[in-house]
């Protein structure tokens, strides 16, 4: 088994993912624009011959082989090229994402496809009327009518009984292959292909609980006054829907600066070019692939699509002239930049970012900018003065957002892998709602059975996936930390962009992402900078 074998085998592999990766991503996004139920179909099938490629036992055999002797070879002091060995671990975590047999691979497919137009295609109703996700996020951020809320944040859960059995059926599925391969469960299997070390992830996650229970009790009984004295109700009366989040993933506001009056025809899309400018990244030809308004349809959540990694780089949206979708299609941009500055010659299996955590730190740190008082200066051109004199009560807001999205995302994390653990569990809908009490302080609604877990998107669609979001939180601290040293910060900062592109982007996953964290910011990924940056300073929250 030489070096020259494996590099046959791996350039093979590169040759077969990328025209199949570009087949499914092209599937994927008619269906997300459109709804077709055709889309559909070409999605599942699309989908299905991806996961075929990488359940061939003999290819998934052959990388094992080849990464063994790899690892011997290093051992004795003669590696096979470290590009050679990377790729062999990527194709090596793919194949244990993919353990299926043909029957569920078939199932899966059409599952998946299915859910997906479930979920873009699904309206909640409210007094007998349609609502876009749009339309309910308003009403749950404006009305005082608690009634009109309530229907609202129902409207915002119907989907979850639509989508149930399917969710429940993909959990089944994704157990089954991952208990063949040997893991616990699908929710283990996913951690190792991620390179993520379970142990030491809950640990980080509990760490995060402790620094944030006493900060956001006190933050969440500010909220609840404010919330109760504008909504005439008392505050043990508080139900979630009195939040303007569904989920109550972010700051619900409490008094402070309206940041969305600063936005209304400001035009989301040249202030996002402005950003990009700033940091010498033109997006213009990205924006002009985009689908960034909504319409009936239409995906109702935003995200970014790497179309095979071939530099056909797009985004999704539903902007309407908001600080929420400023924030939001900046993020997406980040996530943007990131895919479109990969070394271009790099191999296909490396052609995309060191790991989901690290585009999520970069889109992250793009999103935190619609609240600086810089960048409101600078970018959106709002008078200094002005911009200053918000600048601190914005900066408490991104501080209580943190802390209410770290108890949001400890729901998510530990719900999901107790969802893996047992599916078949009958208390799902109520240890949903012991999660949220526990983490979140939110009171369950009295007598509600309903599966208001699916209709979080991602259990479904994005599986194992959201402790990355609190990661790249992390990291996205780490890296404004290394770039406050090197270029002096980032609004407008081209020497930042420069050190992103230089650092992190144009390697792409050449190596270990825990190593990549460590060349570009100086040290091992670490709770501190995110914790000094948003929690130990908040108790001005309150």
């Amino acid at each position: 088994m030489t070096v020259l074998d494996a590099q046959k085998f791996v350039d093979r592999m590169n040759r077969v993912l990328q025209p199949a990766d570009e087949a499914l991503g092209r599937a994927e996004w008619r269906l997300n624009t459109t709804g077709d139920p055709e889309a559909e179909a070409e999605v599942a099938e699309k989908r299905a011959q991806w996961m075929r490629l990488l359940a061939d036992s003999a290819d998934c055999a052959a990388a094992e082989q080849f990464l063994a002797a790899s690892t011997a070879a290093a051992r004795d002091g003669k590696p096979f090229d470290a590009r050679l060995h990377r790729q062999l671990e990527v194709l090596r975590n793919l194949f244990l994402e993919f353990r299926f047999s043909d029957d569920e691979i078939d199932r899966l497919a059409s599952l998946e496809a299915e859910t997906v137009s479930l979920f873009n295609t699904h309206r909640g109703t409210v007094d007998g009327q349609r609502v876009t996700g749009n339309d309910i996020d308003e009403i749950l951020k404006s009305s005082t009518n608690v009634a009109r809320r309530r229907a609202a944040w129902e409207a915002s859960k119907e989907v979850g009984a639509v989508v149930r059995e399917n969710v429940l059926e993909l959990v089944r599925l994704r157990n089954a292959a991952a208990r063949r391969a040997g893991f616990d469960d699908f929710y283990a299997m996913q951690l190792a292909a991620q390179e993520i070390d379970g142990e030491r992830l809950f640990a980080t996650l509990s760490r995060l609980a402790e620094l944030t229970d006493e900060p956001f009790r006190i933050a969440k009984a500010g909220i609840d006054a404010h919330i109760a004295s504008v909504q005439g109700v008392r505050i043990d009366e508080l139900k979630p829907w009195n939040y303007s989040d569904p989920f109550f993933q972010e700051r619900p506001e409490a008094g402070e600066v309206d940041i969305d009056v600063f936005f209304a025809g400001a035009g989301i899309e040249a202030l996002t070019l402005a950003t990009f400018d700033g940091l010498g990244f033109d997006i213009r030809p990205i924006v002009e692939r985009s689908d960034l308004y909504e319409r009936e349809g239409k995906d109702q959540h935003a995200f970014c699509a790497n179309i095979g990694r071939a530099g056909d780089v797009r985004v999704l949206c539903n902007l309407r002239d908001t600080a929420r979708w400023m924030e939001t299609n900046l993020h997406e941009f980040g996530h943007a930049i990131y895919d479109v500055e990969v070394d271009a010659e790099l191999p296909y299996l490396l052609r995309g970012p060191a790991h989901t955590n690290a585009t999520e730190a970069v889109a992250m740190l793009m999103g935190r900018l619609a609240t600086s008082a810089e960048w409101l200066a600078e970018v959106r051109g709002l008078d200094r003065a002005e911009a200053e004199r918000v600048g601190g009560s914005l900066a408490l807001q991104q501080r209580l957002h943190m802390i209410v999205f770290v108890r949001w995302c400890l729901v998510m994390t530990h719900f999901e892998r107790d969802l893996y653990r047992d599916p078949e569990r009958a208390d799902l809908d109520s240890l949903w709602w012991d999660y949220v009490e526990r983490f979140q302080f939110l009171s369950r609604p009295g007598g509600r059975q309903a599966p208001d877990w699916a209709a979080k998107i991602h259990l479904a669609l994005a599986p194992v996936y959201y402790h990355n979001y609190m990661l790249g939180e992390m990291l996205a601290s780490q890296i404004q930390h290394r770039l406050d040293a090197v270029a002096g910060g980032l609004v407008n900062r081209p020497a930042a962009g420069a050190y992103l592109r230089e650092k992190l982007f144009r390697p792409g996953a050449t190596e270990r992402w825990d190593r990549t964290v460590e060349r570009v910011t100086g040290e091992a990924l670490s709770v501190d900078y995110f914790a000094n940056q948003f929690i130990h300073s908040s108790s001005a929250t309150s």
